[in-house]
């Protein structure tokens, strides 16, 4: 049985209605019977009015507790299950779409492609002129020493 004023009525419902279509409706259920006013100071607060409701037995009561801590303990699994969801979607949108997935394979086999050419271009233009074995620059290295250290006595 919380109080409540024209404006926190509005407030609540984000401005869908005005306070002054607020104060219209309020007056109405008043009249109605369904709230009771309570003026306090300077401000009018409106209340449920309770003697439309049937009392609630002390079973009911038991019940009802039992039920709320029910509905406690699934809200609180299902808050759980959510957390996780919302942290396995989070790692699937940091992932690449299908078709930038596609994209990027169609780039890389150009590249491929163009790379492919350029290497058989340059085999045939080095397969007509004499390729240095292994041996030949093992013999030029030993060859170069030779004649650095020659160079450095003098």
């Amino acid at each position: 049985n919380r109080p409540y004023n024209a404006k926190i009525i509005v407030d609540n419902l984000h401005g869908q209605i005005k306070i002054a279509q607020a104060k219209k409706i309020i007056q109405q259920l008043v009249e109605d019977g369904d709230l009771t006013v309570k003026a306090v100071k300077k401000q009018t607060i409106y209340l449920t009015n309770q003697s439309k409701f049937e009392p609630v037995s002390d079973e009911q009561l038991v019940e009802m507790e039992k039920d709320i801590q029910q509905l406690t303990k699934l809200k609180n699994e299902k808050s759980q299950q959510y957390k996780v969801l919302k942290a396995r979607c989070g790692s699937f949108a940091s992932q690449l779409s299908d078709a930038e997935i596609r994209r990027q394979i169609q780039y890389y086999s150009e590249e491929k492609q163009k790379k492919e050419e350029k290497l058989a271009q340059l085999q045939l233009e080095s397969s007509g002129k004499d390729m240095m074995v292994a041996n030949d620059m093992i013999k030029l290295e030993i060859e170069f020493d030779k004649s650095y250290l020659i160079w450095k006595e003098r």
